[in-house]
Formats: C-alpha cells, structure tokens, sequence
C-alpha cells in the first residue's frame, strides 16, 4: 500500500507545476486543468517520494513538482514494476504505459545538479477511471493484466496480441498498440522486436482490409499475431429524418457516431437523441477535425447536392471504410462525374456508395435508415475477419474470477475445420477439491449415434470427466463402464493419450473422406406430405449425382423421420472440393424458388456436421 504525498498541475507547458490539495483525475484525458493531458499515453506523470528525497539528501533543494511530475507516491519503486502495473486511488484507476523518458533539453535542475531522476525514476500513465484524488490518499497497486488492458483500451488506438507459439521464447506474449508496449509477459518483446512486427503486421492495409491474424518469423521464433480492431465511428453529414434514424439504427450495432449539421435547429434535435458529438458547424470546417483513422464509416446526407459533393471531397482527403451518399441514381452519376472532372482518382469513386444502402425497396425514413445501416454492417465484417479478437471473449477474461479459465486459439487450420484461423473460445475448468472417485455409465452409449465425430465426442466427454478427479491433493479414482471396453476412443481416454487416439481416429476419416479429408453437405427435406418428401429427396439426390467427384449417401429417412406432423428425409453428399459442394447448395436453392410443385417443402443445409 503506498500514499499520495502531493499534486502538482502547471497551466501551460513548459512551466513549472504547482501542488494543489485535490484534483479531478478525467478518464482517458489526465488531471482536469493540467497542460499535459490529453488523448496520448502519457496522460499523468508519476514519481516515488523515497526517489525525491534520495536526491534532496544530495543537496539539492528541489520543491514538489519542480520535476514536472503530477503525482508524487510513497511505497513504490515505480522502475522495477511492469508495463501495464495499475494505481488505484480511491474511484481512480492509473495504469503505467511508460518507464523513463528521453530528455531532449536539460531542464534547470539537471544544470544546477548535474543530474535529474525524472528521466530515469519517473513513469507515465493513462486514467482508467476517472474521480476524486487528495492529498493523503492511500494507493493500491495492482499487478499487470492484459486482458484488463485490452478491455479499457482507446479505440482509436491501433492494437494486436503477439504470442511466440514456436521458439525459445514460446509461451510470451505481449499486447501492443500504437507501436509501444502496453504489457508483456516475458523478457522477450523489447523495443526493436515492436518495431519489425510493427512492421511486418500493420493491422489494416492500404484498402482498409483488416490482417486479422497471421503467423510472423523472427529468428527462429514465430509469432501469431491478432489483430484488435478499433470502434467503429460513423459520421454522419446532415441532420435530417433518415439521419434520426439511422442513429438509433446504429447505436444498436454498437457504432459511436458523429453527426455534423450546419443548422442549429437540427443539431439540437440530434443532440435531443443522446447523441453526444453533434457537430453544428459547415461541414468542410468539422469534417476536417474528425480523428483521421480507417474506423470512420461516412454517410452523407445533407439537405443538398453542393453540400454532398463538399463533404465527399473533403472525405476523400482522409482514411475511411465506407462513403456513402443518398440521392437517386442520376445525382449519383452527376456527382461521380464532377469528382472525375476535379481531379479525384477512379479507384477512389468507384468506392463511393451511391445510391446509398441496400436494395430493399425501402420508403420511410426509417426503411432507408435500415438499409444504410445494412450496407455499412455488410462492408465492415467483409474488411473484419475472424482473425481479429472478440471483445465479448475479453470481457470474460477480465473478469475477476477465482475459477480457471484457458483462452485457445486457432492458429492454423488444414482441410475442411469449420472454423477460421484466429477464432477464440474459452474453456473453463471447474474444480472440485474433494472429488477422489468418478464413475462414468454407458461410456459407449455416444458410439452409437450416426455421427461421423461419435469416436472423438466419446474420446472428449470421457477425458473431460475422468479429468474431475483427484484435482486438489487427494489423489483421484475413475471408473468407466461401457459395453465396448476394446474401443480405441475408451481405451485411449482411460490412458489419457491424445496422441493415438488422433493417429487412429485420422486414419478412419482418411478410409471413409469424412472431414477434415473432404467436405460434407446435408440436405434435410421438410413436409407435412409424406409422398412429396420422398419424391424431392430423391429428385435432389438424383441432381447431386450428376456432380463429378461427388459421393451421394441417402435419400434416407432422417434420425428423427417425422416431428410434429413434418416428415423428414435426409441426402448426403462428400467431396474434396468445398467450391463444388457451395454449388450444389445454390443450385437446390434455384430449384426450389423455380419449382411449384413443391411449394410445401423447405429444405435445410449443414456442411461437415450430422
């Protein structure tokens, strides 16, 4: 436990600080009134009192603040403490970004002295959360977390996780954003290995495609990187009825938005929404302030074609995602033409979406609100891959828990996985001290299903179960009861070997071309007519047939042949070529919308599960 022994502000650079009993720390921003605050990592300074002193005893007769330090702390070494260490001081949340700084003038101390500790003794900060600080307060530290890191991160910042998953240094990790290292876990990141990812991995490239993740060599280490996307942003030019609507369309989709509008009347009305950045302003003049980042999403909807044609030239200056303009399809090819006539590159217009919005037919403001909204959410996942991480998964990981939680990582993926490369998932163990013996019934009974997967989910669920035992210092007892002990899925469980169970279990997928060898589509055929299920699975069966390369199993009546008056039959189809069997799909769609004699059926399609 430490204490806050002084507060020190200075009004202007450059100027010395003065101490004051009491101060607001503002969240993201520093101590309300100081010059040095603002939205960058170096939001508050911090210096240890036993450091001040080992220096007054050296003769120097130095007052509070003379260092240019905002907060003085007893009780810390803040050198020896990591990145990402947290000072919690009453409501207030600091978490340490930076150790030391270069000097570049010496400062009158230093010419007095010879020497000034700020430099090597003091650290920097950013506010987590904001409050009341005094003179006298106890300080709480609170060891680095990445998670909680990542968790209250500046949007705006440009992020990603770097693992080394191969090397000497396996194991480490670090989270970095804007080139600098917030935490890292491990000696390995220092500042030059920073600058070669940095360099490697950008996060975004030149046509706003988002990395999402990738594997990087360095050395003899390789690294997988995740990318950590920023906030969406959208700005909005004009202040009319489709832009309230299109606000509260986009505050379910979790966008922060921006909306610019020369006229007070509708600025205030936005503003009466809950929209807190409402810019009442021309539009050229606001647009120009906007933060210039790859997260913006522009849509421009003012009260006239000069204003549009204004605001897509002064876009087009900055990084965006999307531009998009209202107006029918006759202003959109004036407009594409006077951009061309003013010099504006073809690639350039050629993302202009206009008219603006997806094609549903939409009529009220609110209709034309959702497809604006639909197109954006469209473009950004298009740019947003899997790779990148889920805030939904860091929230949990954040979340203060005694209970063990493993986050896995798909790094690589081969054949037919379902998932992507860089998608999460959160495995919990559930511990359980006095558990010593755990019996498990009918271990085979999940052998039985007509799964493709029946082995590996025996082999998981068995595993999962024996793993319940013995967990604490009592050692544990599994007993397993099954019909088929010979089974290499029981078998391998009971011995815990991962290993061959794998090496038999691919084997059997290779003889069969079950994923990941090959690839499977299932058609399920729906109808409450009997007769007219039977004769469209069998006409689809007979289509798939004429596909090269394609294995065809059923028709069938499914697991469950009839559920609540609906009959139901199944088809299969294996192949190597995932392309081929996406085909097959689109064309049994075309069937059915073309076809009026099965008017009454439906079908359903799953690849690579039963």
């Amino acid at each position: 436990m430490g204490k806050l022994i002084a507060i020190n502000i200075s009004r202007e650079r450059g100027t010395e600080k003065k101490q004051i009993p009491k101060v607001r720390l503002i969240r993201n921003y520093g101590l309300d009134g100081d010059a040095h605050a603002g939205r960058w990592h170096r939001q508050v300074s911090l210096l240890s009192y036993e450091k001040i002193e080992e220096f007054r005893k050296k003769g120097a007769k130095v007052e509070n603040g003379a260092f240019g330090e905002n907060l003085i702390i007893s009780g810390f070494d803040f050198r020896s403490l990591p990145l990402g260490t947290r000072f919690k001081i009453g409501d207030a949340v600091l978490e340490m970004t930076q150790i030391g700084k270069e000097c570049h003038s010496h400062c009158k101390i230093y010419e007095r002295m010879g020497e000034c500790i700020m430099p090597k003794e003091g650290v920097f900060a950013v506010v987590i959360n904001g409050g009341m600080i005094n003179e006298g307060d106890e300080v709480k530290m609170l060891e680095a977390d990445m998670y909680l890191s990542i968790r209250d991160r500046d949007r705006a910042e440009k992020s990603f996780i770097a693992t080394v998953v191969s090397g000497e240094a396996t194991g480490q990790k670090a989270y970095i954003t804007d080139g600098r290292i917030r935490v890292s876990y491990g000696d390995y990141f220092t500042g030059d290995i920073v600058k070669k990812l940095c360099k490697t991995f950008c996060g975004i490239d030149d046509n706003g495609n988002n990395d999402g993740s990738s594997l990087v060599k360095i050395g003899d280490n390789t690294l997988f990187i995740q990318n950590i996307t920023g906030r969406p942003n959208l700005v909005i030019c004009g202040g009319g009825h489709v832009a309230e609507a299109l606000v509260k369309m986009a505050e379910l989709v979790d966008f922060d938005i921006t909306v610019i509008e020369d006229r007070p009347i509708f600025a205030q009305k936005i503003r009466s929404l809950g929209v807190e950045n409402v810019m009442c302003d021309d539009y050229v003049n606001a647009l120009k302030t906007i933060d210039k980042n790859r997260d913006n999403y522009f849509v421009c909807m003012t009260r006239g074609h000069r204003f549009d044609e204004q605001c897509i030239f002064e876009i087009f200056k900055m990084p965006y995602a999307y531009v998009g303009m209202m107006g029918s399809k006759r202003r959109s090819v004036m407009v594409r033409k006077d951009l061309k006539e003013h010099g504006i590159e073809i690639e350039k217009i050629n993302e202009l979406h206009s008219p603006i919005g997806l094609s549903i037919c939409a009529a009220t403001p609110q209709e034309i609100a959702l497809s604006v909204m639909s197109e954006i959410v469209y473009c950004k996942n298009k740019h947003c891959n899997n790779g990148s991480v889920d805030d939904n998964i860091i929230d949990e990981l954040a979340k203060l828990s005694d209970e063990q939680r493993i986050l896995c990582t798909i790094i690589r993926k081969s054949g037919s996985a379902p998932r992507n490369v860089g998608t999460q998932m959160i495995v919990k163990g559930h511990d359980f001290a006095n558990v010593t013996l755990v019996g498990i019934l009918a271990a085979d009974l999940s052998l039985n299903s007509g799964d493709y997967r029946a082995a590996e989910k025996t082999f998981q669920l068995t595993t999962q179960a024996c793993g319940r035992a013995g967990r604490a210092d009592k050692p544990g007892e599994v007993v397993i009861q099954t019909y088929q002990p010979e089974h290499y899925s029981i078998v391998y469980a009971a011995k815990n070997d991962y290993k061959n169970f794998y090496e038999q279990e691919i084997v059997t997928r290779q003889m069969l071309q079950y994923p990941p060898i090959s690839n499977i589509l299932g058609v399920l055929v729906l109808s409450e007519n009997e007769r007219n299920a039977d004769n469209l699975a069998q006409i689809l069966a007979d289509k798939m047939k004429l596909y090269q390369d394609v294995t065809v199993l059923g028709p069938a009546p499914a697991a469950l042949s009839k559920v609540k008056d609906v009959y139901r039959r199944m088809i299969y189809g294996k192949c190597a070529d995932y392309g081929i069997l996406c085909s097959i799909k689109n064309s049994f769609e075309e069937f059915m919308h073309e076809t009026e004699s099965f008017r009454d059926c439906r079908l359903n399609f799953e690849f690579n599960l039963i």
